[in-house]
């Protein structure tokens, strides 16, 4: 996938000659191309993208098996500075997490069969945050979403944390570390979520 104003796009590779790749298909042409932000993660045999649309919404498809878009999902919310998906596939539900224009971190969690909601949306943290990753922690767990906020250099940004069950409740907000940013997806193993992160060293 790769955004080019207010295209997405995305081609198939083959997986046994990586070289080899399909045409290039124009799957959505409403990306926010201001603050382009979308996100991709697999749930069963779907697909599922959630991306910032350019009506100041959050739109969910899936893609199944056979390369078909279906309709969209709309959130009338925007995800003007982060988006990030987190995929629970034995439950067959996926989490949308974002920061909005406004300055607040939100989180909600959907039905990968039908893009509608289980949770409606929670507010993890008023805060804005200029990424966000985010893991379940199991199969019909908790989400854990990492956030960073930007500070007047690169080496004075910092991380928080918060959490949001299944039922929609949400725990407390935290600071994990100073003078680091989010630069990988967050993943689980054992029940313990991981953020991926870099510190800035002076040259």
């Amino acid at each position: 996938f790769y955004a080019d104003a207010n295209n997405l796009y995305y081609r198939r590779i083959v997986t046994g000659t990586p070289s080899a790749s399909t045409t290039q298909v124009n799957v959505i042409a409403t990306l926010k191309a201001a603050s382009n932000h979308y996100d991709v993660c697999v749930v069963g045999t779907r697909l599922i993208l959630s991306y910032n649309t350019t009506g100041s919404a959050i739109n969910s498809h899936y893609i199944d098996a056979s390369y078909t878009l279906s309709a969209s999902s709309a959130r009338a919310v925007d995800a003007d500075n982060c988006l990030t998906l987190a995929p629970d596939d034995a439950a067959g539900e996926f989490w949308v997490a974002w920061c909005n224009a406004a300055g607040q971190v939100i989180a909600e969690r959907q039905s990968a069969a039908t893009l509608g909601t289980l949770t409606g949306f929670q507010l993890l943290e008023s805060v804005t945050a200029v990424r966000i990753s985010a893991a379940v922690t199991a199969s019909g767990g908790t989400l854990t979403a990492f956030y960073e906020i930007a500070g007047a250099s690169n080496n004075l940004n910092r991380v928080r944390v918060n959490t949001m069950t299944r039922a929609g409740v949400v725990g407390t907000a935290a600071s994990v570390r100073r003078g680091v940013g989010l630069v990988g997806r967050a993943f689980a193993v054992s029940g313990i979520v991981y953020a991926v992160v870099a510190h800035e060293s002076p040259s």
